[in-house]
């Protein structure tokens, strides 16, 4: 995580002097919130440092979160206490018990109305809880308006092992492009007005990774595989 002062309950970079996200609109002294011994701020497996509670429901919680090693906020589903999570076994997830990727090639996309919604990025054991990981393709999202708990009334099968569709844009990496002769392309996880990031395989180590390409979309081009400088009649 940068250096610039972040939410603490969403993780959307703060202006400087603000005493309130404008994303999320929690104030910046608002006391932590807690549920089944998580709350604001825990950091979790050395990896993981918890946002505010994004839902509550009587089986489920949803959790904002932020991923030190990818660099990425994301959220976490998991089981309320006393409830046991719908989850596969560690043959059909593609991850182990360590939430190391394991085996497969299978897929888990949630689409809605609005194409691809919800993209799952791993299913793992955290500080102890069977955890679902999972982006949102409006991270700021109304509660209200969130359907990814209508995916989780059945038992859900496979693993994460590839990102598709939604967020790959013009100006991105195909899938399986081999960058640096280590690390292939699984999908983009985040475009913004100076960079893409892609979620990777690092083939040397056998985990995923997120790589980010220096790309101002104002000034470059990719065509054929290649970046060039656009020219001056194409800028606004």
């Amino acid at each position: 995580m940068d250096r610039q002062e972040r939410c603490r309950g969403c993780f959307a970079r703060l202006e400087k002097g603000a005493i309130r996200c404008a994303f999320c609109g929690r104030m910046k002294d608002a006391q932590k919130q807690s549920l089944d011994g998580w709350e604001t701020g825990r950091v979790l497996d050395q990896r993981y440092v918890l946002g505010d509670l994004y839902m509550e429901r009587e089986h489920q919680a949803i959790w904002r979160a932020y991923d030190r090693v990818l660099d990425i906020s994301c959220f976490f589903l998991r089981w309320r206490e006393g409830f046991p999570a719908s989850s596969p076994s560690e043959q059909e997830s593609g991850y182990n018990s360590e939430g190391e990727d394991s085996s497969s090639e299978q897929e888990l996309v949630f689409s809605g109305e609005s194409g691809l919604d919800y993209q799952m990025l791993g299913y793992r054991d955290i500080a102890g809880h069977p955890t679902w990981v999972f982006s949102m393709k409006d991270t700021y999202l109304p509660v209200e308006k969130c359907r990814i708990l209508e995916f989780f009334s059945k038992e859900i099968p496979g693993g994460i092992a590839k990102v598709q569709g939604g967020r790959q844009g013009k100006d991105a990496l195909p899938e399986d492009t081999l960058l640096a002769n280590r690390y292939r392309v699984l999908g983009t996880i985040g475009i913004g007005g100076f960079g893409i990031t892609y979620l990777c395989e690092d083939i040397n180590l056998g985990r995923n990774v997120a790589v980010k390409e220096y790309f101002p979309v104002q000034w470059s081009l990719r065509e054929d595989g290649e970046v060039s400088i656009r020219s001056s009649d194409m800028i606004t």
